[in-house]
């Protein structure tokens, strides 16, 4: 997939298995379908004409499988310690009820620019 995080990382366990279950259960199809095309139906994939062809045709279809994904993970539930099992859309509704609306304050560019940097990461140069 190529994914890549900067610094430490042990809060992105369930963003990662999100991940992992989007490829398993909508990529892995769609890429053993393209696959096929490439090496029995003469899909060039560096030919820019069968990469739009691919948009044209398959793009809606993906678009709704990952739709269907979304509203079957949205909808189940999580095991939270210490806490109800609750679905995606039920700690969202719960914790908008709970702490109110987030977001609705505005960000200046210089914030906006040095938001989510890992300054100790970058201070560490066994890291870089």
């Amino acid at each position: 997939r190529g994914a890549y995080i900067w610094g430490r990382s042990v809060h992105n366990v369930r963003i990662e298995r999100l991940w992992a279950d989007v490829t398993i259960q909508v990529g892995a199809s769609w890429a053993e379908t393209f696959t096929m095309l490439e090496l029995h139906y003469g899909l060039n994939i560096n030919d820019h004409a069968h990469i739009w062809l691919l948009h044209h045709l398959f793009l809606p279809a993906i678009n709704a499988a990952l739709d269907d994904f979304h509203t079957a993970w949205n909808s189940h539930r999580i095991q939270i310690c210490d806490s109800p099992n609750r679905s995606p859309e039920d700690m969202y509704g719960f914790d908008m009820f709970v702490h109110g609306f987030r977001g609705d304050t505005f960000m200046s560019d210089e914030e906006l620019e040095v938001y989510g940097v890992d300054w100790d990461a970058l201070r560490d140069p066994s890291i870089l």
